[in-house]
């Protein structure tokens, strides 16, 4: 998803999916990361890392040093922070979906599909392995992110169920 709510949706990902459940918690994901703004902060993010840059080089042509540093810099920032706008967008999209009428399972069952499509490796269990992949990781492990979707399913049925 790109800034402005402009975004696509990658056709081999979703002729992976088996269920319009699914598909809809996909999409609904995506809304979720314009609706929360996630990529106007990442913007932010790219244009404060190249004014570091260039004020820790003292140089405003762009010289390579520069160039490097604010790279460096926005890797560091942008993934700090990325796996917590994928739960966002992940708890956002799985409300979006089931409010429009999809079933609160097509969430968990995606990321099983995104585990297999994209092989993912064990993830480090702890310790400063796994402080590592995650200061460097874009994304959460599918695995955790479907724990995580099937705690809030279990509370969407909960809520449901007392509600009746």
């Amino acid at each position: 998803m790109g800034p402005g709510g402009r975004g696509f949706i990658l056709e081999g990902l979703i002729s992976k999916t088996r269920s319009d459940d699914q598909l809809a918690f996909v999409i609904a994901h995506e809304i979720s990361h314009a609706l929360l703004e996630h990529p106007e902060k990442s913007m932010r993010v790219l244009l404060a890392a190249g004014r570091t840059g260039k004020d820790l080089t003292g140089t405003d042509t762009g010289a390579e040093a520069s160039e490097l540093i604010a790279s460096a810099t926005t890797d560091l920032l942008s993934k700090a922070y990325s796996q917590d706008e994928e739960y966002e967008a992940d708890r956002l999209g799985l409300c979006l979906a089931y409010l429009a009428g999809f079933q609160h399972k097509g969430g968990s069952e995606f990321m099983d599909i995104l585990s297999q499509v994209t092989k993912e490796k064990s993830v480090p269990s702890g310790g400063v392995k796994r402080i590592a992949y995650d200061l460097f990781t874009s994304h959460p492990p599918a695995a955790d992110r479907k724990k995580y979707l099937d705690s809030l399913a279990k509370l969407i049925a909960k809520q449901n169920s007392t509600n009746k």
